[in-house]
Protein backbone atom coordinates (compact mmCIF):
# COMPACT_ATOMS: atom_id res chain seq x y z
CA UNK A 1 0.00 0.00 0.00
CA UNK A 2 1.25 3.19 -1.29
CA UNK A 3 1.27 6.42 0.79
CA UNK A 4 -1.87 7.70 -1.80
CA UNK A 5 -3.97 4.62 -1.29
CA UNK A 6 -3.95 5.37 2.42
CA UNK A 7 -7.68 6.76 3.34
CA UNK A 8 -8.42 8.42 6.65
CA UNK A 9 -12.17 9.01 8.08
CA UNK A 10 -13.41 10.31 11.11
CA UNK A 11 -17.04 10.76 12.85
CA UNK A 12 -18.34 13.98 13.73
CA UNK A 13 -17.79 14.84 16.54
CA UNK A 14 -20.42 17.27 17.42
CA UNK A 15 -22.94 14.75 16.83
CA UNK A 16 -26.28 15.55 15.71
CA UNK A 17 -27.84 17.73 18.39
CA UNK A 18 -32.03 18.33 18.80
CA UNK A 19 -33.23 21.60 19.21
CA UNK A 20 -33.19 23.12 22.79
CA UNK A 21 -36.70 24.26 23.93
CA UNK A 22 -35.72 27.30 25.87
CA UNK A 23 -37.73 28.55 28.86
CA UNK A 24 -37.89 32.10 29.89
CA UNK A 25 -36.56 33.28 33.27
CA UNK A 26 -39.02 32.67 36.16
CA UNK A 27 -40.72 36.08 37.23
CA UNK A 28 -38.90 38.01 39.94
CA UNK A 29 -40.61 38.11 43.37
CA UNK A 30 -42.03 41.39 43.78
CA UNK A 31 -41.65 40.92 47.83
CA UNK A 32 -40.02 38.41 50.17
CA UNK A 33 -42.06 39.35 52.88
CA UNK A 34 -43.45 35.82 53.84
CA UNK A 35 -41.55 33.66 50.91
CA UNK A 36 -39.47 30.85 51.38
CA UNK A 37 -36.41 30.91 50.06
CA UNK A 38 -34.17 27.99 49.49
CA UNK A 39 -30.49 28.16 49.28
CA UNK A 40 -28.88 25.71 47.16
CA UNK A 41 -25.44 24.23 47.77
CA UNK A 42 -23.97 22.03 45.63
CA UNK A 43 -21.24 20.94 47.69
CA UNK A 44 -18.35 22.33 46.15
CA UNK A 45 -15.68 24.32 48.90
CA UNK A 46 -17.04 27.54 49.79
CA UNK A 47 -21.19 26.94 48.61
CA UNK A 48 -22.17 26.60 52.24
CA UNK A 49 -20.01 29.80 53.74
CA UNK A 50 -21.34 31.77 50.53
CA UNK A 51 -25.22 30.52 51.09
CA UNK A 52 -25.14 31.02 55.03
CA UNK A 53 -23.46 34.59 54.85
CA UNK A 54 -25.93 35.66 52.27
CA UNK A 55 -28.87 33.97 54.75
CA UNK A 56 -27.75 35.99 57.95
CA UNK A 57 -27.57 39.25 55.83
CA UNK A 58 -30.90 38.45 54.03
CA UNK A 59 -32.45 37.73 57.34
CA UNK A 60 -31.79 41.00 58.93
CA UNK A 61 -33.48 42.95 55.91
CA UNK A 62 -36.22 40.49 55.65
CA UNK A 63 -37.51 38.99 58.97
CA UNK A 64 -40.80 37.55 57.39
CA UNK A 65 -38.95 35.45 55.34
CA UNK A 66 -38.37 31.80 55.46
CA UNK A 67 -34.71 30.85 54.60
CA UNK A 68 -34.03 27.13 54.05
CA UNK A 69 -30.39 25.97 53.95
CA UNK A 70 -30.61 23.00 51.12
CA UNK A 71 -27.64 20.74 50.75
CA UNK A 72 -27.57 18.35 48.23
CA UNK A 73 -27.13 14.92 49.62
CA UNK A 74 -25.08 13.14 47.15
CA UNK A 75 -21.47 13.97 46.00
CA UNK A 76 -21.34 17.27 43.56
CA UNK A 77 -21.20 14.80 40.56
CA UNK A 78 -24.14 12.68 41.44
CA UNK A 79 -27.48 13.82 40.72
CA UNK A 80 -29.84 14.14 43.36
CA UNK A 81 -33.11 12.06 44.17
CA UNK A 82 -36.59 13.52 43.13
CA UNK A 83 -37.79 13.67 46.65
CA UNK A 84 -34.85 16.37 47.32
CA UNK A 85 -35.94 18.35 43.87
CA UNK A 86 -39.98 18.12 44.60
CA UNK A 87 -38.91 19.55 48.25
CA UNK A 88 -38.04 22.50 46.48
CA UNK A 89 -40.70 22.54 43.93
CA UNK A 90 -43.24 22.26 46.08
CA UNK A 91 -42.20 24.27 49.09
CA UNK A 92 -39.83 27.22 47.81
CA UNK A 93 -41.01 30.70 46.07
CA UNK A 94 -37.52 31.22 44.63
CA UNK A 95 -33.88 29.41 45.24
CA UNK A 96 -30.83 30.63 45.32
CA UNK A 97 -27.79 28.42 44.16
CA UNK A 98 -24.10 28.42 44.99
CA UNK A 99 -21.16 26.93 43.07
CA UNK A 100 -18.21 26.75 45.24
CA UNK A 101 -14.38 26.17 44.41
Amino acid sequence: MTVDEIIYSCLEPRGNMKDIKLSPPSPRLGDLKGKTIYFVDNGKNGAEVILKTAMKLLQKDFPDAKLVYHPKTTPYTRPEPQNWWRELEENADAAVVAVGD
